[in-house]
């Protein structure tokens, strides 16, 4: 799928929002039956969660269905709750608390629909009940997670763009600082605070892709010490960055070793 789209992209060409749709979009056969009896009205949302409740329930019951098909085997069985979650966090009058809670009372009627199964398939995936602890920044927790869904179809997708694709360009960029923001607490491995724990972190770097893709933008490489030889070039060099605010602590580092070099009379090159 990823040749036949390499040529253009979208987010919804991604495999992780692919499953969603479905997801969205396929009852697999929902019937109420028993799913969710009895879940309380109290959330103020008019039956909304009641409807996720059942619909969540019949896919975690219909899951070897759903991950056998080929599209949907590199999905992460944890995707089913960060779809469900999705919705509860976008549902009216549902804040952090009541999500919490929702997910808790769809828990305990999960539970109840799973009593009399006895077929690991069935149950092997559950409910994942520590999401809760991404609520605070959860876009960029299902960005992220997302994102290492997604990662097989961007490294199979060939680079065959005639120029620089803004809109990948685009996802790119925003992946990579989500994945910079959380890295320190992913390396280590803290469910608690990195939505994708369980995967070897530093093997998802993004920056590849954005060599690869050519989405860094053309910017002048800093001088380096051995290429500067008179301080007419080290006065050339500061000129460039001269009035900005931002200007790169390696600018200043030439000119400190310039005044070093000047009073010792020595060749500039012999520092490194």
């Amino acid at each position: 799928m990823a040749d036949k789209e390499s040529k253009t992209f979208n987010i919804t060409h991604l495999p992780s929002a692919k499953f969603y749709v479905m997801l969205d979009n396929n009852s697999m056969g929902l019937r109420e039956l028993q799913y969710c009896k009895g879940f309380p009205n109290n959330y103020g949302t008019k039956g909304q969660i009641r409807k996720l409740c059942i619909k969540y329930i019949n896919y975690l019951k219909k899951q070897a269905q759903i991950f056998r098909k080929p599209e949907y085997k590199n999905m992460n069985c944890n995707s089913l709750t960060y779809w469900l979650y999705h919705k509860l966090s976008r549902t009216p009058n549902m804040d952090k608390k009541n999500c919490s809670r929702a997910l808790s009372d769809i828990y305990d009627m999960w539970r109840r629909a799973t009593m009399s199964v006895t077929s690991s398939d069935a149950i092997s995936c559950k409910p994942y009940l520590k999401i809760t602890t991404y609520h605070d920044n959860w876009d960029h927790a299902k960005k992220l997670f997302d994102y290492s869904m997604d990662f097989n179809y961007l490294r199979d997708m060939k680079n065959d763009f005639k120029e620089k694709c803004d809109k990948l360009c685009a996802y790119l960029n925003e992946i990579a600082d989500i994945y910079k923001k959380y890295k320190d607490v992913c390396i280590l491995k803290n469910e608690q605070m990195c939505p994708v724990w369980g995967i070897e972190y530093e093997k998802y770097n993004p920056e590849d892709f954005l060599d690869r893709f050519k989405c860094r933008d053309d910017e002048e490489k800093p001088v380096t010490i051995e290429q500067v030889d008179s301080e007419e070039e080290v006065e050339e060099v500061l000129s460039v960055h001269d009035g900005f605010s931002d200007t790169p602590l390696s600018i200043m580092d030439y000119q400190q070793s310039y005044e070093i070099k000047k009073d010792e009379s020595k060749p500039l090159s012999t520092f490194g």
